[in-house]
C-alpha cells in the first residue's frame, strides 16, 4: 500500500463522519472571492476559494500518514475520477490514492477540490470507504506482563478492551488466540552481549524518562549470565563482566527472558515495553503514586480509560485472581502495541529516526 500504514477502523470512522456534511446540497463547499485588476499598477488578483469547515477538516485528515498515499500519481487516481462508476469497486489503496489526489491537486490549481466535490468524487470515495470499513478485519494487539511465573495478557481489538487471560507460556497465547498483529512484552528483548555494551542505553533512558519511578526499571544483565546454573554463579559472572552485582529480581526473570528469546525467533512481531514508561507517556509527566497502592492503581486505570481502554470491573475466575497491578501493566503494554501498529509508537533510542519494530534492545511506548 502506498501509505505508511493502513488506517484503523476508528480513523476511517473519523473521516466518514464528514460525509453527511458533503452530501448536503444546500450548503456550498466553497465561497469564491472576486478577482480584480488594478490597471494603474498592472496587477491582478485572481479569484480563489475559501472552503467550509468540513472540507478543511477533510484536507487536514488526508494529510495524516495513514491517508497520504506516497505514490498516488503512479496509482493513476485520475482514471477513477474520470470514471466514477468504478469507485464502488476500488481497493483501499486506490481510494487512498484518490483522496490524496483530491487534496494535493489544490496545490497546483485553486478550486481543484471544489470541482471534485461538485462532481461527487470525494463523496463516492467515502461511501466506498464505508463499505471497505464494514468488511475490514479488526486489528488485534496484546500486552503481556509476568505475574507469578505466568503471563497476564490483555487483548485489544481496534484499540479497545477485548479480553484478559493468563497463560503459562507464550506459545499457549498463540494456541488459544492465534497471532496478534503485534505483541508487547514487559520483558527485556535484546540483552547486552557482554560487559562492553552494558548497561543498555534503553534502560538508562527509561530510568530518566519515568523520573521518580526510576527504581522500577532494572538494568538488564548481559546475556551470558543467564546460562549460569545458579544465582550465585550468575552473580559472580555479572560482577566479572560489569563490576557490579546482579539483583535477585533480574535472576528471577531468567525463565521468562529465555522463553521470550526463543519465542520471538518465530514471532518477530513482538516488542519490548516497560509499563511505567507507557504510563508516563500516557500522562505526559511522572505518575504520582506507586502501582502497589490504591491511589496508584486508580491513577493508572483512569489513564487507560482516557485512552479508550476500559477494563471491566470483574474478570473470569482465573484472570480475576491476577495481581491488579500486573493487569494494569499488561493493559499499558497493549496500549503501546496499539500505538505502534498505528505508526505512533516511539522508542527510547539515541537515534532521531524511528527504528523498525523488529530492532531489539529498545523500549517502546
Amino acid at each position: 500500500m502506498g501509505t505508511q500504514r493502513k488506517p484503523t477502523r476508528d480513523e476511517i470512522d473519523e473521516l466518514l463522519a464528514l460525509l453527511p456534511s458533503f452530501e448536503k446540497t444546500d450548503e456550498p463547499i466553497a465561497e469564491w472571492s472576486k478577482g480584480s485588476v488594478d490597471w494603474e499598477t498592472k496587477r491582478a488578483t485572481l479569484s480563489y476559494p475559501s472552503y467550509n469547515d468540513a472540507v478543511m477538516a477533510f484536507h487536514r485528515l488526508i494529510h495524516r500518514p495513514q491517508w497520504l498515499h506516497v505514490d498516488y500519481q503512479k496509482a493513476r487516481p485520475q482514471d477513477l475520477a474520470r470514471n466514477p462508476d468504478r469507485i464502488p469497486a476500488a481497493t483501499l489503496d486506490q481510494i487512498t490514492a484518490l483522496l490524496t489526489w483530491i487534496v494535493r491537486g489544490e496545490r497546483f490549481c485553486d478550486g481543484h477540490m471544489d470541482s471534485c466535490f461538485e462532481e461527487g468524487i470525494p463523496q463516492a470515495a467515502l461511501r466506498r470507504l464505508n463499505r471497505l470499513n464494514a468488511d475490514a478485519v479488526p486489528v488485534i494487539v496484546a500486552g503481556a506482563d509476568v505475574a507469578k511465573g505466568s503471563w497476564v495478557v490483555i487483548l485489544l481489538e481496534d484499540g479497545h478492551f477485548q479480553r484478559a487471560l493468563v497463560v503459562d507460556h507464550l506459545l499457549q497465547l498463540r494456541q488459544r488466540l492465534g497471532v496478534p498483529d503485534l505483541l508487547a512484552l514487559d520483558i527485556p528483548i535484546g540483552l547486552p552481549t557482554d560487559g562492553a555494551d552494558w548497561p543498555r542505553t534503553a534502560d538508562l533512558a527509561a530510568r530518566t524518562f519515568v523520573g521518580p519511578r526510576r527504581f522500577s526499571v532494572f538494568t538488564t544483565p548481559p546475556r551470558p549470565v543467564y546460562d549460569a546454573p545458579s544465582y550465585s554463579a550468575a552473580n559472580a559472572l555479572h560482577r566479572q563482566l560489569t563490576d557490579k552485582g546482579m539483583s535477585r529480581q533480574a535472576w528471577a526473570l531468567r525463565a521468562k527472558i529465555l522463553e521470550a528469546e526463543a519465542f520471538i525467533t518465530d514471532h518477530p512481531n513482538t516488542i519490548e515495553v516497560h509499563p511505567e514508561v507507557c504510563f508516563r507517556a500516557m500522562k505526559g509527566e511522572p505518575l504520582n503514586f506507586s502501582k502497589k497502592t490504591w491511589n496508584g492503581q486508580m491513577e493508572r486505570r483512569a489513564l487507560l480509560s482516557a485512552k479508550g481502554i476500559d477494563l471491566p470491573d470483574q474478570l473470569d475466575e482465573i484472570t480475576g485472581k491476577a495481581p491488579p497491578d500486573d493487569l494494569l501493566d499488561a493493559a499499558a503494554a497493549a496500549w503501546t502495541a496499539w500505538r505502534c501498529v498505528r505508526g505512533r509508537g516511539e522508542a527510547l533510542t539515541e537515534s532521531d529516526s524511528r527504528p523498525p519494530l523488529t530492532d531489539r534492545g529498545l523500549i517502546w511506548f
